[in-house]
């Protein structure tokens, strides 16, 4: 069972992707490596597993209260999760995306958290949040980046050409690295996400995420089945 400390404050530091890629994709763009992300998932929750917790989001359980294990699906209860607490925050993004290894249908949830408020970034014109996931023990497994144009309810794409919508993801390290090539961005050749924000009430929003990221080598990619967000602002 993977964790995101509540009230864990993501750093920012790193590069801003701008219109180009961060690197120059090579021409294989066939490898799935969504598998890849899954298993560095699962190997950093269960090498915290002897070490004493430490500050948690409320624990997952399935319908039948039953704890859920290490590295599962558990994307609906991390909705549920985000929805009851984010909302009490002072402001912060909880996030959770789901990976799909679509040749064994195998996937994970993971869930993100950004504890400041949305971030505007003048010299890209787009509003960033950085957020991280991090064990039961508290140590950090996972980065994801979400730049949007615009923070009014409504759609925004991304892909290699139009960058309305920004995601990068990089599991499996303490240390966001933008440049890293095992950092996977929507902005790369063969890569898109779609986002969808909505009127949360109260001045904040919430949101669905999906999309297909090839990582910073270009030969390969993970699958974001679905993902969900909630920003208090």
């Amino acid at each position: 069972m993977l964790f995101a400390a509540a009230f864990a404050v993501a750093c920012r530091t790193g590069p801003v992707p701008a219109a180009a890629s961060p690197t120059e994709p090579a021409t294989d763009r066939s490898g799935d490596e969504t598998d890849q992300t899954i298993a560095a998932i699962v190997s950093a929750a269960k090498s915290a597993a002897s070490r004493p917790p430490q500050a948690q989001l409320a624990e997952t359980r399935d319908a039948n209260g039953k704890a859920n294990r290490q590295g599962t699906d558990s994307f609906a209860e991390d909705c549920r999760r985000i929805r009851q607490l984010v909302p009490a925050w002072d402001e912060g993004t909880g996030a959770t995306l789901r990976f799909l290894q679509e040749s064994t249908g195998k996937r994970v949830s993971l869930i993100f958290v950004d504890a400041t408020a949305p971030h505007y970034k003048p010299e890209a014109s787009l509003w960033m949040i950085q957020a991280t996931a991090k064990d039961s023990a508290g140590k950090t497994i996972g980065h994801l980046v979400l730049l949007l144009r615009s923070l009014k309810p409504g759609h925004m794409h991304g892909d290699e050409q139009t960058q309305d919508a920004v995601l990068g993801v990089l599991v499996g390290t303490e240390r966001w690295d933008g440049r890293n090539p095992e950092t996977s961005w929507s902005i790369n050749s063969g890569s898109y996400c779609d986002v969808v924000l909505r009127d949360a009430g109260g001045g904040n929003l919430d949101g669905e995420i999906r999309g297909k990221l090839v990582d910073n080598r270009g030969s390969g990619f993970i699958n974001v089945e679905s993902g969900y967000f909630y920003i208090n602002r």
